[in-house]
């Protein structure tokens, strides 16, 4: 049986990518699809210095986004957040994020004994990547619509939970804190020693990884 695919959006080039991962022990390995393993990601759970460090990881990672089909294509409408491609120099095909701005629909071609294809037009707002703030026209085949958020891959779950154990534990109390200038610092830093040396502090970390809060996002930034 195949890994699960995923899509995690790579942090060199912004893009998303599809993805498996595999778990050993702390090291996560991220397999990029159709790349050789000399691209292979390796992570381990102790590398991240900061809580934000771990979050901003854990949002590189979503369901697998699905290729629309010419058939559906009265499901992309306008507004929706969609995956597309964009292709650049040297026939360098990537995956980014845009809004739909408009559509144009057009009645679709049908050929006997062939399948439908859509004549459509897509108006795309880019949110990230080369071509962002820009607005280009596409097909429906160079669109992919994202999944809802679900569960998160179990693997990568496992890693993070971990990554949070290793720095609540081993990390350093002022990357705790919003700020080194903080008031509570120390005070912070009072109390991790004091659920250490109390025998609290397994169950105060796990009651703090039990906590999950919103992630807002902000898709477009408009300026007057």
């Amino acid at each position: 049986m195949s890994p699960e695919q995923i899509d995690f959006r790579a942090e060199g080039d912004d893009a998303w990518y599809s993805a498996t991962v595999e778990l050993d022990g702390d090291v996560l390995r991220l397999k990029y699809c159709d790349f050789s393993e000399k691209h292979d990601q390796i992570l381990k759970a102790g590398d991240f210095k900061s809580l934000s460090e771990i979050e901003l990881f854990e949002d590189r990672f979503r369901p697998a986004s699905v290729q629309a089909q010419d058939s559906e294509c009265s499901k992309v409408l306008e507004g929706d957040v969609v995956c597309a491609s964009s292709t650049f120099e040297n026939d360098d095909l990537r995956f980014y994020d845009a809004l739909v701005d408009g559509v144009e629909y057009h009645e679709h071609a049908r050929k006997q004994g062939e399948e439908e294809e859509c004549l459509c037009t897509f108006i795309l707002y880019w949110l990230h990547g080369p071509k962002a703030g820009n607005l280009t026209a596409t097909t429906i085949g160079q669109i992919c619509q994202i999944q809802p958020s679900g569960q998160i891959d179990p693997k990568v779950a496992s890693f993070l939970k971990l990554a949070r154990e290793r720095f609540l534990v081993n990390g350093s109390p002022a990357l705790i804190s919003k700020g080194n200038g903080s008031p509570n610092m120390q005070h912070k830093k009072r109390f991790l020693q004091c659920l250490k040396q109390t025998g609290y502090f397994q169950y105060e970390v796990f009651y703090f990884l039990s906590k999950k809060k919103p992630v807002f996002v902000n898709l477009i930034n408009e300026t007057t």
